[in-house]
């Protein structure tokens, strides 16, 4: 871990640069519009319309998550008419100038944050609306997506240069550390769990449901806060199941959210996805709002579009490899939503060719009860994590008001897709799980950009040194991105 004090010269000018990730790369940002900290907030409404434009700096981002986790992976291979910069992403050593992968749009968004963040504290005196309580919800709106953020570029690059300051249009220093990966995990828990409870958790009955799941959330801020616990449980195994047990509770608290209503599917994996209607995940958020937690929202009628469409299906320069044709089988009802003709088509589900405006899902209910089987089956209990994955589960749970029964509704993943329950022998239970967990991953969260992270984690967690997909070993040195 290193200290340094990075001196930003002619901002106004030049934009920011910032040393980045240990990359030898700069973080170079012309969008000046947040720069300027004598222009400070005077009402909640400015507060509020500075981050809204967070998720527009998150639409590119998010994107690039999405492509790096899935060409560097197995489950994708660029085709004959692949440009060099998938090739880049496809082999992990990219240049600075790769159009999929840019190191300083997520840069943007860090110094964004931080710059509402040092803005927002004096507009309760300007404007009586703007109370403490709503203070609170936007700063941890704020952190929420500063720690996202900052857990992508630690993923890809393996480090982070991880800085609080906000950045002014005159000469100045900035307070900036090297952090490595486990270094990270830690400063973003810290982060995170100084306002997980800080999320407002009603909304005036205007706001749509797809609006809300479009913004980080409080179940978003409590799905990052499980994922950071088990990426600290896989760096440091002597504490694992302490953080794998941690995980499972945030987890929990985000599926049984809505536990006293019984008849609710919301994050249940229930049948309102079930079979065919699974692939209605996809379409837009206002059609997937039982489902997703938080996702980048595109527009096309605003002119907001995203890439994935066209790269992976209308005019493709990737197709699905012989692994993802083993794992997504007709039987499956998520395989006919997932991929068409070697072809992605989950971000083309009831799109025509000029509609390239599917959301980027970044947490969905799905994802968490794998999360959830996983901690769970980690923390000695592989009968009950394959209920999860299996047939769906009820639990029990005493509540000052009398026993509840949260899910009723709950049908469980293998169920939902339609497919039989998978048994576990007499021995090895827990290794056998593991691998059941890790193989519906795969199929249930093919292309969303989760792939090439999970083979990272489990490598870590299985004590591997390499790390082999289409053909290629990666040794532990390769399984960040580079830049040249």
């Amino acid at each position: 871990m290193k200290n340094k004090n990075i001196i930003l010269k002619s901002l106004m000018i030049a934009g920011i640069f910032i040393l980045s990730t240990g990359c030898s790369d700069i973080l170079e940002t012309d969008n000046q519009s947040f720069l300027l900290a004598k222009n400070h907030f005077k009402t909640g409404n400015d507060v509020n319309a500075s981050i809204i434009g967070l998720y527009a700096l998150l639409q590119p981002v998010s994107q690039q998550v999405v492509l790096y986790n899935e060409v560097r992976a197995d489950l994708l291979q660029p085709n004959a008419t692949a440009d060099s910069d998938l090739l880049q992403l496809a082999s992990g050593e990219i240049s600075s100038g790769n159009r999929y992968l840019n190191l300083r749009d997520f840069y943007k968004v860090i110094s964004s944050c931080n710059d509402i963040i040092s803005k927002m504290e004096g507009v309760s005196s300007l404007d009586p609306a703007y109370t403490a309580t709503i203070n609170k919800q936007y700063r941890a709106e704020v952190i929420g997506v500063r720690s996202w953020t900052y857990f992508q570029i630690s993923k890809i690059f393996g480090k982070t240069t991880y800085f609080t300051d906000a950045v002014t249009n005159t000469d100045a220093f900035i307070n900036a550390t090297e952090l490595d990966g486990p270094s990270t995990i830690n400063q973003l828990i810290n982060d995170l769990s100084s306002v997980i409870n800080d999320f407002i958790l009603s909304y005036p009955s205007s706001y749509s449901a797809d609006w809300r799941i479009a913004r980080f959330n409080t179940w978003a801020a409590r799905s990052l806060y499980a994922e950071l616990l088990m990426y600290k449980g896989a760096f440091n195994q002597t504490e694992m199941q302490v953080n794998y047990k941690l995980a499972a509770k945030q987890l929990w608290m985000v599926i049984s959210s809505d536990s006293t209503n019984t008849s609710s599917q919301v994050y249940k994996v229930g049948s309102v996805y079930e079979k065919a209607n699974w692939q209605n995940i996809f379409t837009t958020l206002a059609s997937s709002t039982n489902e997703v937690i938080w996702a980048i929202d595109f527009s096309k009628t605003n002119e907001q579009t995203q890439k994935l469409h066209q790269l992976f299906f209308t005019n493709p320069q990737l197709t699905t490899t012989t692994v993802a044709s083993t794992y997504l089988i007709s039987a499956d009802s998520r395989t006919a939503a997932s991929i068409a003709n070697n072809l992605v088509r989950k971000f083309s589900v009831n799109k025509t060719a000029f509609e390239a405006d599917a959301p980027i899902i970044l947490y969905r209910a799905a994802e968490l009860h794998l999360l959830y089987a996983e901690a769970i089956n980690r923390s000695s209990d592989p009968d009950y994590a394959m209920k999860v994955i299996n047939t769906g589960y009820a639990k029990s749970e005493i509540t000052l008001t009398g026993e509840k029964l949260y899910n009723a509704q709950s049908k469980g993943i293998r169920a939902r897709a339609g497919l039989g329950a998978l048994a576990l022998g007499t021995v090895e239970k827990q290794a056998q799980a593991e691998g059941f967990i890790r193989d519906e991953r795969i199929r249930e969260l093919a292309f969303e950009g989760k792939r090439w992270e999970s083979l990272v984690r489990y490598a870590i967690l299985d004590g591997k040194n390499t790390i082999t997909v289409r053909g290629q070993t990666f040794p532990i040195s390769k399984w960040y991105a580079s830049t040249n």
